[in-house]
């Protein structure tokens, strides 16, 4: 199968350079839109060999964030032969990621989306990650498990429409665009935001052609416990990377004071 994925990326480098360092090796392409101003996004497509289409349409600093626009921009470059896999900057995938849609025989009529872990700072995505889940999802022979600890992405449903497949991670075949070769399904852009537009995407697809793809659990990355729709105008969050050295420094104190117990002097560090 081709697989092509998208990603729009607009100052989040940082998240991109960790995704792109475990999901570039699953796409046949990954083309990824962003700003001319965005170099760290661009040196992260440079460093990792990912297309990049530069752009200022759709964005106007402090008023507008256009994603569905951008998101339509992109899936016009990409090949009506191939899968389209949408996914945002801050989503990683797990080692089985290609064996799993081979074995899903999957349906070109049909949009797909995922189960996600929600991963809330730096320090527990290092946990995650060092702990082999991304390379081992299964417990046992045939029990696919989310990791303990973690708090799992709520699935969207609309009452009167059902589930939807939500715009951090949406698969579907590019024929399913085109109708005698005119592009009949295109990313709704009629939103200033980032919101709504994926919701109305998933629901060009009656429920009966909207499934949930259980073979495969992504991990949500965030820099740090934020309500719903905080980045969805723009960035206003911190950036993901490790802690400062004097965090460090004082985290691991704290944890050294608690292992000394009562009445015992703190580690020095």
């Amino acid at each position: 199968m081709l697989l092509e994925a998208l990603t729009v990326c607009v100052n989040y480098g940082d998240f991109l350079a960790v995704a792109a360092a475990h999901n570039r090796a699953l796409f046949d392409r990954w083309l990824v839109v962003t700003t001319p101003e965005d170099e760290e996004t661009r040196e992260v497509c440079r460093q990792f060999n990912l297309d990049t289409l530069i752009t200022r349409e759709g964005i106007t600093p402090g008023r507008e964030f256009n994603r569905g626009y951008l998101i339509e921009r992109g899936l016009q470059q990409l090949s009506t032969e191939s899968w389209h896999w949408h996914l945002d900057a801050d989503v990683i995938l797990p080692d089985h990621t290609r064996q799993a849609l081979q074995v899903a025989h999957l349906d070109p009529e049909v949009i797909y989306g995922f189960d996600r872990v929600m991963v809330k700072s730096w320090n527990d995505w290092v946990r995650l990650r060092d702990s082999g889940y991304l390379h081992q999802q299964w417990r046992g022979t045939y029990e696919l498990h989310f990791p303990p600890g973690f708090d799992l992405g709520t699935r969207w449903i609309v009452p009167q429409s059902g589930w939807v497949p939500t715009g951090f991670s949406q698969l579907w075949h590019g024929s399913a665009e085109h109708w005698r070769g005119t592009r009949t399904r295109g990313y709704p852009s009629n939103h200033p935001s980032s919101s709504h537009t994926d919701v109305r995407h998933s629901l060009q697809w009656d429920r009966r052609r909207r499934a949930l793809l259980a073979e495969i659990i992504t991990v949500h990355l965030e820099s740090e416990p934020c309500a719903v729709g905080t980045n969805w105008q723009s960035r206003n969050t911190q950036r993901f990377g490790p802690p400062p050295l004097t965090a460090q420094r004082n985290e691991a104190s704290r944890a050294g004071s608690a292992e000394s117990g009562p009445g015992e002097p703190p580690v020095s560090m």
